[in-house]
């Protein structure tokens, strides 16, 4: 009420554009059309439930409303999660149904009841955050004996459950399948393509700390970095658990992930180091080395946003090997003569540190674009 601030804004906040407040009508608008995984989720979610509510309607069954609700629970915007979904859907419930049939076979008392139900509600709440087969198999008895102590049921309710979960997951995958899919084989090259990119700009940061330009702290970028890639490894994991004639060239596809992994722990090594002593580069070459590697993780991410084949690599070559011939001048000309040390051994300990590293990096670039050049390839040929 006074206008103030109720936290404390840390100094990183005033890095960066502030963040826009959500709209949801121009969320909507942005988002109206199929090429939104949002919109396709959202009309297959509505498809699926209706032809879900329509097939309990239809036949009149007992507890019919299940089936719709089982697909809108288990039915997810990518195939892999619905499928996992389902999964555990269905293993829990069908737990979870015996150990209803159980227990109302066994208590006949309203109190003896009224206390699974309780400690069956405690382990409802206890495990919906570890495990979804464990939540599964505490929600199923709960429903059933609170469904029991309202309106008294048969253990016959308990076998409906069961089938009316397998009716509603295998109708959730077969909507996942078929209506409007969007599978991670073309998603993931997009994920690559974004950490690429994010690691050239961590790249041109840690160069422009070197020399003494922070517009933004290094740990932003990494940051930024490090969220790109973990979307591509999280997409990678979603890829495996997608049907095989959807999943691409699986092996070329997570080489590439792999290797943006490995890229990006050689950047937070070296991002790491002037947090603890400052690096004067001392030579241009270690500048236009850095900035031939950045260049070189942008073309990627644009080949494989394209789809073309990548070209040939920034010719750094050169400037490894004149780099490598002065730190093996320097470490000679730093070696003791008449017991008296020539040159500077700490400054040049921190060059050749860095250059390793990036030279670390520049192998790890290559590798990254063959398996870039085999993943589009495989594209090229399955569109073929």
């Amino acid at each position: 009420k006074s206008g103030r601030l109720s936290l404390r804004e840390p100094p990183e906040a005033r890095f960066g554009p502030r963040p826009k407040r959500f709209d949801p009508i121009a969320e909507i608008r942005n988002n109206w059309s199929l090429r939104s995984s949002s919109f396709r989720h959202a009309l297959r979610l509505g498809v699926a439930t209706a032809i879900a509510g329509l097939i309990a309607s239809a036949i009149h069954l007992v507890r019919g409303y299940w089936i719709p609700m089982t697909v809108v629970i288990v039915l997810k915007p990518n195939f892999g999660g619905t499928l996992e979904r389902a999964v555990q859907r269905i293993i829990g419930t069908v737990l979870g149904a015996l150990v209803a049939a159980v227990l109302l076979l066994v208590l006949t008392n309203p109190w003896l009841l009224l206390a699974a139900l309780a400690i069956l509600a405690f382990a409802t709440f206890a495990l919906r955050n570890r495990s979804y087969t464990l939540f599964s198999l505490a929600v199923t008895p709960m429903v059933m004996l609170m469904l029991d102590i309202a309106h008294p049921i048969s253990v016959t309710d308990s076998f409906l459950r069961i089938a009316h979960t397998i009716i509603g997951s295998f109708l959730a995958l077969l909507s996942g399948y078929l209506l409007f899919p969007m599978w991670e084989s073309r998603r993931l090259p997009l994920h690559i393509a974004e950490a690429l990119r994010a690691e050239a700009v961590f790249l041109r940061a840690l160069r422009d700390a070197m020399c003494g330009k922070k517009d933004r702290p290094i740990s932003e970028y990494r940051r930024d970095a490090s969220l790109a890639v973990s979307n591509a490894a999280t997409a990678g994991q979603r890829l495996l658990s997608e049907p095989p004639n959807r999943r691409g060239d699986v092996e070329s596809s997570l080489a590439a992930v792999n290797y943006c992994r490995r890229i990006l722990h050689a950047l937070a090594a070296i991002s790491d180091y002037p947090t603890r002593e400052p690096i004067q580069l001392e030579s241009d070459d270690l500048t236009r080395l850095i900035d031939a590697l950045a260049k070189a993780l942008d073309d990627l991410a644009a080949s494989l946003e394209k789809g073309t084949d990548p070209g040939r690599l920034a010719d750094s070559s050169e400037i490894l090997e004149r780099l490598e011939k002065d730190l093996q001048i320097a470490r000679h000309d730093f070696q003791k003569v008449s017991d008296v040390p020539v040159g500077n051994p700490k400054s040049n300990e921190a060059q050749a540190w860095l250059f390793y590293h990036l030279k670390n990096v520049y192998n790890l670039t290559l590798a990254a674009r063959e398996a870039v050049s085999r993943l589009i390839r495989s594209e090229v040929r399955s569109a073929a």
